[in-house]
């Protein structure tokens, strides 16, 4: 089976939401920090290939059935929509967070 391979792009907001996730991480474990992201880049990596196997993100904040999301870590959200065979990361949420006010 030949797998389509996807072309991922992050946004320069999901950037800074995984480094503002990260510094306050590491106030409290330095390393647990450089675990958290290297295992949400590994994740939204993954998304390279088979991105569609991931669930719509609905709320009412944002467009029905446009943007999917992959849990990373347990509990943060990475938000993403596919556009021909390009994956956009365009959040990264921590899902105990008020969305209202990211």
């Amino acid at each position: 089976m030949d797998l389509c391979k996807y072309d991922i792009i992050i946004s320069e907001d999901a950037l800074f939401m995984l480094d503002k996730h990260a510094r306050f991480l590491a106030k409290v474990h330095q390393n647990a920090a450089i675990n958290l992201v290297d295992q949400i880049l590994d994740d939204i990596e993954s998304l390279s290939s088979l991105p569609e196997r991931c669930p719509f993100y609905n709320n009412a904040f944002v467009p029905n059935n446009r943007y999917r999301m992959l849990i990373s870590c347990k509990r943060y959200l990475i938000i993403y929509e596919i556009l021909d065979n390009k994956v956009y990361v365009d959040s990264i949420i921590d899902s105990r967070q008020d969305i209202t006010k990211v």
